[in-house]
């Protein structure tokens, strides 16, 4: 699988090879860590997505951030998620980009995840502030209801791109096969009309192919699970792997 351009987060590539993945973190004080790395031990586990908003005093995120800096390899991807997208996180938007511009100007991340609906001048607040950073910007948009038409899934990619993500995302709820079609098949189209790469993720078991055949349809990597699950259809890493690379091109 490839795409016309690449993104190198610190030792690993979106873009070029094999399907990456992802392993959700979610240490909730700087002591947890120490035992969430070692579980990822031996565990095909390319790239940390911290997940903030596990941390539930934000004062304490950037010891928890110093800890995983300080204690791994691995590229970190920052993460905040709101209530309203599935995770922890209160903070209002401008709370939210206040917090994360500050981890990203500490170098306590790799890549940063910009949930791009969220209020226009958070979001150009955290890409400038990745920009500063010079770390790359995974734009998103979630959907744990629905799967948005085709088209509607393509806006929303286009829109990330118009916004200069370097990496677009979205993960949607199917309620039927056809609703699974829809995500692989927006995922092919814009893989082939915005040649940046992608992550297309149909959520809980239904859409279990979306994270296992993605790349077939353009998507460069998937969300697999060391321990708890950070949202519907993760599977383990470890089980994941081997049937990536039925369908990963080299």
């Amino acid at each position: 699988m490839s795409t016309t351009s690449s993104v190198r987060l610190h030792t690993t590539v979106l873009g070029e090879g094999r399907t990456k993945i992802i392993v959700p973190l979610m240490p909730g004080a700087s002591s947890e860590v120490p035992a969430a790395l070692a579980a990822l031990e031996g565990q095909p586990v390319d790239i940390i997505e911290w997940r903030v908003d596990h941390v539930a005093d934000p004062e304490l995120a950037v010891g928890v951030g110093v800890a995983l800096r300080t204690s791994t390899s691995l590229p970190i991807l920052l993460t905040y998620r709101t209530d309203r997208e599935g995770g922890l996180g209160t903070l209002p938007d401008d709370g939210y980009a206040e917090l994360v511009a500050r981890l990203l100007r500490l170098e306590l991340a790799d890549a940063v995840d910009v949930e791009y609906s969220r209020s226009a001048v958070a979001v150009a607040s955290l890409l400038d502030a990745a920009q500063a950073a010079g770390v790359p910007v995974v734009a998103s948009f979630h959907d744990f209801h629905t799967t948005p038409a085709r088209e509607a899934l393509l806006g929303h990619l286009r829109a990330q791109d118009e916004l200069g993500a370097d990496v677009l995302k979205i993960a949607v709820t199917p309620r039927s096969s056809v609703d699974v079609a829809e995500l692989l098949g927006a995922s092919a189209a814009a893989s082939a009309e915005f040649g940046k790469p992608l992550i297309a993720i149909s959520m809980g078991g239904l859409g279990l192919v979306s994270r296992v055949a993605g790349s077939v349809f353009g998507s460069c990597a998937t969300f697999a699970t060391v321990g708890a699950a950070s949202a519907p259809g993760q599977v383990p890493a470890a089980e994941l792997a081997p049937l990536l690379g039925v369908f990963d091109a080299e």
